[in-house]
């Protein structure tokens, strides 16, 4: 079976049950990994500038300060990292 193009998909696209499950699955997939590594990265800035500000308490606080701001922040990072993901503009074309 082939992949759909950009342009099929965009055709397609009015109800998710004119999809091919498999492509639906690798576009959840791509979206599922683009979620990961933008929780990752977002929450490893949002780390970096937690213990950047509390650099002024010991280094144990700071690193609990930095985690603890990194793992807040961590679900709602990879929550928008899923939704903005750019798989998702194969079905939403406007």
């Amino acid at each position: 079976m082939r992949t759909l193009k950009e342009l099929e998909t965009g055709f397609i696209s009015g109800g998710l049950n004119c999809i091919d499950p498999e492509t639906y699955k690798k576009m959840q997939n791509k979206a599922m990994n683009d979620g990961l590594l933008a929780g990752g990265i977002l929450s490893s800035l949002v780390g970096a500038a937690a213990f950047g500000a509390a650099s002024g308490f010991s280094t144990v606080a700071g690193v609990a300060i930095a985690g603890g701001a990194a793992l807040a922040v961590a679900p709602y990072a990879v929550i928008w990292g899923y939704l903005n993901s750019s798989t998702w503009n194969l079905m939403y074309t406007s």
